[in-house]
C-alpha cells in the first residue's frame, strides 16, 4: 500500500510530472516503455507491535528508480539524474504527505495513508547497456505510514 502511495503522491507533483509525465509505476515497468519514467517498489512495510497489540505508525522502505535513456541526441544520464532530483524534492522535508488511494478490490473505497519521509540513501548512477542504454538512478527512502 505504501508504494502505491508514493507513486500516487509523485504523480500528483509537478516537478516530477514536467520530467515524467504519466510514467510512474509500481513494481514493474511495462513490457514497452518510453523514457524518462520511474518505478516504485517497496522493500519492506512493518506493522510494528507491544504488548498491548500493534502501533498505528508503520516504518516502511521504499525504492523509487528513475531511468533515462540514451538516443536521438538525448542524454539519458541528464534525464535520470534531473528525474531523481526531482523525486527527492517531492518526498525529502516535506509536511506530512496525506495520499487517498485504493484498495484495488472496490476503487470507489477509498483508503488516505498519511506518510512522513524521514531518510534517504542514495545510490550512484548505473548504466546498463544490456537495457538499451538505460541509465538508473536508484533511492531509498525511509518513512513513518498510518492510515487515517
Amino acid at each position: 500500500m505504501v508504494d502505491v502511495a508514493i507513486c500516487t503522491h509523485l504523480l500528483a507533483n509537478a516537478g516530477v510530472i514536467a520530467i515524467a509525465a504519466d510514467r510512474g509505476y509500481v513494481q514493474n515497468f511495462p513490457q514497452s516503455q518510453d523514457f524518462p519514467a520511474f518505478r516504485v517498489q517497496a522493500i519492506s512495510d512493518i506493522t510494528t507491535s507491544h504488548l498491548r497489540g500493534s502501533t498505528a505508525l508503520r516504518p516502511a522502505r521504499v525504492q523509487v528508480d528513475a531511468v533515462g535513456e540514451n538516443g536521438d541526441g538525448v542524454d539519458g544520464y541528464t534525464q535520470a539524474r534531473l528525474l531523481a532530483d526531482a523525486i527527492r524534492a517531492a518526498l525529502m522535508n516535506q509536511p506530512p504527505i496525506e495520499v487517498a488511494i485504493s484498495d484495488g478490490a472496490s476503487p470507489e473505497t477509498l483508503t488516505t495513508l498519511e506518510m512522513r519521509v524521514v531518510e534517504r540513501q542514495a545510490n550512484p548512477p548505473v548504466f546498463d547497456a544490456d537495457a538499451l542504454d538505460q541509465y538508473v538512478v536508484g533511492q531509498d527512502f525511509l518513512l513513518w505510514a498510518k492510515v487515517l
